[in-house]
């Protein structure tokens, strides 16, 4: 979703409504954020293990909560999840989890 929106932006028709300098500046802006997301992404100190029968994403639970409310609830109440900063997801098979967190 984030991939599409920053299409839309980085596609968007030159108009009246959107000067070449509020272009440059979504570009630049775009391009700062997916900076700081695979600065983020790529870091080690990842804190949630999403397990999908015998294997195991390493993600951080802040992308979970952002993306989910259902994780976010998860990882801010007191469920198991948050304590032991493991979720076991049953109902999604391994390679359906890698695409719905990348």
């Amino acid at each position: 979703m984030l991939l599409s929106l920053i299409n839309l932006v980085l596609t968007v028709e030159h108009s009246s409504a959107y000067s070449e300098k509020w272009q440059n500046a979504a570009s630049e802006g775009v391009s700062a954020l997916l900076h700081d997301l695979n600065f983020f992404w790529g870091r080690a100190d990842r804190d949630v293990a999403l397990v999908c029968g015998d294997k195991t994403i390493l993600i951080h639970g802040l992308l979970l909560r952002m993306r989910s409310d259902v994780f976010a609830a998860m990882l801010d109440s007191n469920m198991k999840e948050k304590s032991s900063g493991e979720v076991i997801v049953k109902d999604m098979t391994f390679e359906t989890m890698k695409v719905v967190v990348a």
